[in-house]
């Protein structure tokens, strides 16, 4: 096996400067985004094909010159997993640096996997779209129990 080595100046001290820029600029980079939203499942968990609600939420950190005059969270689901009440609401002067949530009623019929996806978009003054995020709350509804 041979090694290669290099003098004081030569190409290993400009390759490990070039990795640590890169590494601390990717790993380490400290962004928070300016839109973010959750879905958290009830507490008692579900029950098979009865009602649940589960709590839909949305952040708007207080960060910068925030522009967002509304927010609008659309709840989909697929798979077992249906949705039993309302699906969109529109937040108008969304407060900034706090959350703000709503429920959504929600069920599981029958056996088998699903979700349901929060999707959020915020817009400034104009209607135009600043940022977008979503989450997803996945089950599972096997014979004995229900995942999720």
């Amino acid at each position: 096996m041979r090694f290669r080595t290099y003098q004081k100046g030569g190409f290993l001290p400009v390759a490990l400067a070039a990795l640590c820029m890169l590494y601390s600029n990717v790993m380490f980079g400290n962004v928070m985004a300016p839109l973010q939203v959750g879905l958290q499942a009830p507490e008692e968990g579900f029950q098979f094909g009865s009602e649940a609600e589960i709590s839909l939420s949305v952040w708007i950190p207080a960060v910068g010159d925030n522009e967002a005059s509304s927010v609008e969270l659309t709840l989909n689901a697929s798979g077992v997993a249906r949705i039993s009440g309302q699906k969109r609401w529109v937040i108008n002067k969304p407060p900034i640096g706090e959350p703000y949530r709503v429920t959504a009623g929600v069920r599981i019929e029958g056996p088998g996997q699903g979700e349901w996806v929060l999707e959020a978009a915020s817009f400034n003054a104009g209607g135009e779209r600043l940022w977008g995020a979503a989450a997803t709350l996945y089950v599972l509804q096997t014979s004995d129990d229900i995942l999720h």
